[in-house]
């Protein structure tokens, strides 16, 4: 009984003068160009606006970290070395989104070669599975500082 039903519903229907397809309640329009070139069109406009301005804030708050990291060295804790780490890695994560914002900015066309495409590609994900490592291994060892903190009184200083 309910293969009757679900097949009932899914009965297309076309009628001369109407220019959609009817599957049940639903109107579907036939002319699916119109609507995925907009909606390519959006997406190449949001990704670029939103890669750009991750690039701006990520360039400055990466560089202003890893400046402060610098200055600070000479306290050497885990912690401070994986924070060093991480900010370095993300800082080439986000070197890489200006070429994605060109790739989008000409409307999903790559322009700059094969090998370039390839290094960019390869740059950004190693980049981004290092800062989630990076960001593991600092919730880790947080963590084993606070659980067994008399045990572990060497991850406090390195």
């Amino acid at each position: 009984m309910f293969h009757f039903a679900v097949t009932g519903l899914l009965d297309r229907r076309r009628t001369d003068n109407d220019s959609t397809a009817r599957m049940g309640p639903f109107n579907i329009s036939t002319n699916v160009t119109e609507v995925c070139a907009s909606i390519d069109d959006f997406r190449n406009q949001v990704y670029s606006t939103v890669y750009s301005v991750i690039t701006v804030f990520g360039l400055m708050g990466n560089g202003f970290a890893l400046y402060v990291l610098l200055r600070t060295y000479r306290q050497k804790s885990a912690f401070h070395i994986y924070m060093l780490n991480l900010a370095v890695s993300d800082l080439l994560c986000v070197s890489t989104l200006p070429l994605r914002v060109l790739y989008y900015v000409n409307k999903g066309q790559w322009n700059l070669g094969d090998f370039l495409c390839r290094i960019s590609s390869y740059a950004l994900y190693v980049n981004l599975y290092c800062s989630v490592f990076f960001m593991m291994a600092m919730s880790f060892t947080r963590f084993l500082a606070i659980v067994f903190p008399v045990q572990n009184l060497r991850l406090a200083t390195y």
